[in-house]
């Protein structure tokens, strides 16, 4: 069982790779939005919000549950 932070980060990247109306090509693209993102904010050196770090570790998550869930004989 996950508690607080981790448990949220868990239960909705969970949610979002059960979630078939985001494609695969949509996670990895909007993986690649938030890295952009991050980036550009380093780049001009700001403080990195919170909520594009959950983000990102939620897309990451999503992905490899995804993942998981393809390969032969593999339940999650």
């Amino acid at each position: 069982m996950h508690d607080g932070i981790t448990g949220d980060v868990a239960h909705f990247a969970c949610a979002v790779a059960l979630d078939e109306a985001y494609t695969d090509h949509d996670l990895r693209r909007a993986q690649r939005l938030v890295e952009q993102e991050l980036q550009d904010i380093r780049r001009l050196r700001q403080p990195i919000p919170i909520d594009v770090i959950y983000a990102r570790r939620i897309l990451m998550e999503a992905r490899h549950l995804r993942a998981r869930r393809d390969e032969p004989d593999t339940a999650y």
